[in-house]
């Protein structure tokens, strides 16, 4: 069923909701229910269903509706034969109209959830598809653990062509990010990818593996990669943390690991795996 389906079916019970309520507002007034004080109780119950059948299932919003009928006719018969009262036109109105409300108001919630999960399926299947992080511009881990693979296999074919991951971590992140809050911290990474992407070149691959930790995939042999690292370290440096924060604007700090493709790496969890473990030895 597709969410515009969906809809229109809200559309058509909420529709009917209405003439609902519109109608009920007319028999009140044409049959004088006002002046009654039964007709008040049974209107709040029926309000009170409505609310029970919309938070719950329609098989439970049924069995309250049976229960609250039973106990209305139960109540009115003693009633007429005790001689108080007598079983009118309002009381039938009654047993009918709360059974009507509780069937729309179970089916609307019902319609808004297929809606809700409907649309939590589309996210999760559009999230599972994108390979690019908004906030950076920068491929995303997904995109990563697919490509990388591809680059093995080439520098796997082509010996001349040789492959070296690097990964970095920015220092202390997690307290950078509880000093200086969110928002501010989203900026220095930001500020930290644009720098990074001026360093490297077009053919090489940068990607953002979580809000901390970036990998780049380097066509160059390990002497290359110590060259980038390097300059990577010198540049980064320059960055300078919120000043009106309790950092007192000191510099941002970060970890840098590489690794060579060699015939020891399995696949690309274990590449980055390696590169993970050379980042822990840059103090």
């Amino acid at each position: 069923m597709g969410s515009l389906d969906i809809r229109k079916r809200i559309d058509i019970t909420v529709t009917t909701l209405m003439a609902f309520f519109f109608s009920m507002g007319v028999i009140f007034n044409v049959l004088k229910f006002q002046k009654n004080f039964e007709n008040y109780a049974m209107f709040l119950i029926l309000i009170v269903v409505m609310l029970v059948s919309y938070y719950t299932t329609t098989t439970l919003a049924l069995i309250i509706t049976l229960v609250v009928d039973f106990v209305y006719i139960s109540i009115k018969l003693y009633l007429s034969l005790s001689g108080e009262t007598a079983v009118t036109s309002a009381t039938y109105f009654w047993i009918i109209m709360v059974v009507i409300a509780a069937l729309i108001t179970s089916i609307l919630s019902r319609q808004i959830y297929d809606i809700q999960k409907e649309l939590t399926e589309i996210k999760e299947r559009n999230d599972k598809l994108v390979m690019i992080d908004h906030k950076t511009g920068m491929r995303n881990s997904r995109a990563f653990m697919n490509e990388m693979p591809i680059y093995m296999s080439m520098s796997r074919r082509h010996k001349e062509l040789p492959v070296t991951l690097m990964v970095t971590r920015v220092k202390y992140s997690d307290r950078i990010r509880r000093l200086i809050g969110d928002e501010k911290y989203e900026q220095i990474i930001i500020s930290f990818s644009s720098r990074v992407g001026n360093l490297l070149r077009d053919e090489d691959r940068k990607y953002i593996l979580n809000d901390s930790t970036f990998a780049y995939i380097l066509l160059a042999p390990k002497e290359g990669a110590e060259v980038v690292r390097k300059r990577l370290k010198d540049d980064i440096s320059k960055i300078v943390l919120d000043e009106d924060s309790i950092l007192g604007g000191i510099n941002l700090e970060i970890q840098i690991g590489f690794e060579t493709l060699n015939d020891e790496i399995i696949d690309a969890a274990d590449f980055l795996k390696k590169a993970e473990l050379a980042g822990d030895y840059d103090v």
